[in-house]
């Protein structure tokens, strides 16, 4: 390994509804300018087209009825962040789902956690 060679960071955005991608475009194209790894976890059917420089995963997050629909969708989504290893994940619900907005949360959406490693 080569002294003061450093590896780009990687960031997560993990968005429940397609819906939602345009709020998060002009973080993803900002992080993408600065030299991030950005990867962006959407639920299955949206436009992989969107995010042309950044990874696109497509997880099927469809909440069905009952705990196990929720569980497995829990799994896929453990599954991803274990690959990838990003040094921070931002997941965000729609407000439709959430019923309340947290202060500072970006219209449309309502901040889950972000964590750095």
């Amino acid at each position: 390994m080569t002294a003061g060679l450093t590896l780009p960071h990687r960031v997560l955005f993990a968005v429940t509804s397609v819906v939602d991608l345009e709020h998060i475009a002009a973080h993803v194209d900002h992080l993408l300018q600065q030299g991030w790894l950005v990867d962006v976890m959407v639920c299955e059917g949206a436009p992989g087209t969107l995010f042309p420089h950044a990874a696109v995963h497509s997880i099927d997050l469809r909440q069905g009825h009952g705990p196990i629909a929720e569980a497995r969708a829990l799994q896929r989504t453990t599954a991803l962040i274990r690959d990838l290893r990003p040094d921070v994940v931002v997941a965000c619900l729609s407000r439709s789902i959430s019923r309340r907005r947290l202060p500072g949360s970006l219209p449309g959406l309502m901040p889950l956690a972000i964590a750095a490693a």
